[in-house]
């Protein structure tokens, strides 16, 4: 028997249920916590850890004697992680979001990375929280992917132009921060840095769709994720996409954010499950 606990806002008691349920069956119980941003089963079930991996993320340290103390690492973090004073210059680590601006926009090359125990994160998600912290829209999120959001709600949809990612072994967005960096100084509207930043989502999307489609012959593209949720990244995409005579799939009985990450958890946690049992079965049908 399987049994779900899932689909609720944060906060509900989903991992108190499942916990309280598992330790009252008792004997037997597989528990698999599936929260994506950030699990905490563990917190409840006190289990013995057999492996740690650290995770880091970079911070600023700054190089005294070569900073000129000109104030534009302060200006272009929205997170209020820099101070800069007469001969100094204070970073707060806990403010820091890592969104790289201060690097970049540094003219001395005095702002240097410091790791901290943090975790690094590929979701596209994050780029769109450090893209609306730099333009101001949003720099304290009240609720889950509030920055995204308004960030699409100023979107100008006349703006045709894109920013550009780098493209190798791993899809760089630093070219994407600095150009956004220098639009921001130019005074460029914050609905056109937006609407430039969303088309460049949709031709990282495009660029590697046709890559794969070249290299494989692969013509059947999924879309999934909570990026998607946005309306015209999604619209967007797809137009792009079938313009290119390749077959788009997105979500229609599951959800495309969390949940759907959840049930696919669950669907992999009960297959393996079932070849875990058809083993134990032929082995004990073998001797």
């Amino acid at each position: 028997m399987i049994i779900s606990v899932a689909s609720g806002k944060g906060g509900t008691g989903k991992t108190t249920v499942s916990t309280n349920l598992a330790l009252s069956i008792g004997q037997g119980v597989q528990l698999f916590d599936c929260d994506v941003e950030e699990p905490n089963v563990h917190l409840f079930l006190h289990p013995a850890i057999h492996k740690i991996e650290p995770v880091i993320a970079p911070v600023p340290e700054i190089d005294l004697e070569k900073c000129t103390f000109c104030k534009k690492c302060m200006d272009i973090c929205r997170f209020g992680a820099l101070a800069v004073l007469k001969k100094n210059v204070l970073v707060f680590e806990n403010l820091c979001h890592s969104c790289g601006g201060c690097f970049e926009i540094c003219p001395e090359n005095a702002v240097l990375e410091k790791e901290i125990n943090a975790p690094f994160t590929s979701s596209a998600g994050r780029l769109f929280d450090a893209v609306a912290a730099m333009t101001g829209i949003c720099t304290k999120s009240a609720f889950h992917a509030e920055a995204p959001m308004r960030l699409e709600s100023v979107m100008d949809e006349n703006e045709s132009g894109h920013y550009d990612f780098q493209i190798g072994d791993t899809i760089n967005p630093g070219l994407v921060i600095r150009s956004i960096i220098d639009d921001i100084r130019k005074n460029v509207p914050a609905g056109s840095i937006s609407a430039k930043f969303h088309r460049a989502i949709v031709e990282v999307i495009k660029s590697l769709s046709m890559k794969y489609h070249d290299e494989t012959g692969i013509n059947k593209v999924v879309l999934s994720g909570g990026t998607f949720q946005n309306r015209f990244l999604l619209a967007e995409t797809i137009k792009k996409l079938e313009e290119m005579n390749l077959q788009v799939y997105t979500h229609k009985h599951y959800p495309t954010n969390d949940g759907g990450i959840a049930l696919g958890q669950l669907v992999i946690a009960a297959k393996h499950r079932e070849f875990k049992n058809m083993n134990k079965f032929s082995y004990e049908y073998n001797s």
